[in-house]
């Protein structure tokens, strides 16, 4: 997979990635796939793909979900730094990902059950031969 620094687009004021990322794929399939753009508030820390999102409170900006009780609105697509500013990035509002790649804003990795919950509430379902979540 070449370098590269995601589907982006970049708004004036609000600074975008320093150096290519090579994130690993998210998704399952590309067939009924969904994203839209979305600011990451500033102080989120590096949020990694998968990682599950929720709305932060502040403007429409989000920050990743630290259980599976918050309002989760979708997955983040690539890796985001929004350590010290704002930073622009894609989540995945409806498709197919792997629920291997599926995390908490900690890095913590996903159990069978919380997958389903995290199903359960984004209205999908979970295909746990496959290993992928629906929604």
């Amino acid at each position: 997979m070449a370098n590269n620094e995601g589907n982006v687009l970049r708004v004036p004021g609000v600074s975008g990635p320093t150096t290519p990322t090579n994130a690993p794929e998210i998704l399952g399939s590309y067939a009924k796939f969904t994203q839209k753009g979305l600011t990451i508030k500033s102080g989120a820390g590096v949020l990694k793909a998968g990682t599950l999102l929720k709305l932060s409170g502040t403007a429409n900006k989000y920050t990743g979900a630290t259980a599976t009780s918050d309002t989760i609105v979708g997955v983040l697509r690539k890796e985001v730094d929004a350590t010290s500013e704002d930073k622009l990035g894609n989540y995945v509002v409806s498709g197919l990902v792997k629920t291997s790649e599926l995390r908490f804003a900690d890095g913590t990795v996903l159990t069978s059950g919380e997958v389903a919950t995290v199903a359960t509430a984004l209205s999908g379902r979970v295909d746990t031969i496959h290993g992928y979540m629906s929604f």
